[in-house]
């Protein structure tokens, strides 16, 4: 789905009702520095595969994707990432809290780090 849009740099994803994963062709975008997902009301899962491609993201926004359950380990490596925005993700964001829940070990290296 993805590999003809190797060169894009933003990449919004909104009003996908019924999708519950991301495919994992998002690999490909290689050069994405910007990802928005938002209200992706059945999302469960970020795709790890897709996820370790993306090494030049430098801003992931995540907001009312109330069905997501957490983070994929492959984030914990996107060494670009600098900034990290949860909002509106109420399972996500208690299992991002700072240093005490289970996803915190893969954001700790991110810079800026929104959770609401």
């Amino acid at each position: 789905m993805f590999k003809s849009l190797a060169n894009l740099k933003y990449l919004e994803i909104s009003f996908l009702k019924n999708l519950k994963e991301l495919p994992t062709s998002l690999a490909s975008l290689n050069a994405l520095k910007h990802l928005k997902i938002e209200y992706c009301w059945a999302l469960e899962s970020l795709p790890e595969e897709g996820v370790k491609g993306l090494t030049s993201l430098t801003q992931l926004s995540i907001t009312y994707c109330k069905m997501l359950q957490c983070l994929p380990e492959g984030l914990q490596h996107l060494t670009a990432l600098t900034n990290l925005s949860v909002r509106d993700c109420p399972t996500l964001a208690k299992r991002c809290e700072k240093r005490i829940r289970e996803d915190w070990y893969k954001i700790a290296h991110i810079p800026d780090v929104f959770i609401r």
